[in-house]
C-alpha cells in the first residue's frame, strides 16, 4: 500500500479516538489521550509502565499504531486501561 493510500485512509479515520468493545459487549469510543499499560519491554518504554496515547494512526502495513511520547508504537504492545 502506498503512502498516498494510507493518507486517504487516515483522512477518514479519527486520529484522536479508538473504538473498543467492553467486557459487557458495549461499543465505546475512547478519546485521546487515553491510558494504556505497556505489556512488554520496547524501546523507550518498560513493561508495566502506564502511559497516555496522544493519537492513533494506520501505518504502511495497515497496522494500528499509537503515538506515545512523540514516538509511534504498535498497538499490540499495550493494554488499554478502561473502567466502565
Amino acid at each position: 500500500m502506498s503512502i498516498i493510500e494510507i493518507s486517504e485512509i487516515n483522512k477518514y479515520c479519527d486520529p484522536h479516538s479508538v473504538l473498543i468493545v467492553t467486557n459487557r459487549n458495549k461499543l465505546v469510543r475512547l478519546k485521546c489521550p487515553f491510558k494504556v499499560q505497556v505489556i512488554c519491554n520496547i524501546v523507550g518504554l518498560q513493561e508495566g509502565e502506564i502511559v497516555f496515547v496522544e493519537s492513533v494512526k494506520i501505518n504502511l502495513n495497515l497496522n494500528l499504531v499509537y503515538l506515545i511520547k512523540d514516538k509511534y508504537y504498535h498497538y499490540r504492545n499495550f493494554m488499554i486501561l478502561f473502567k466502565e
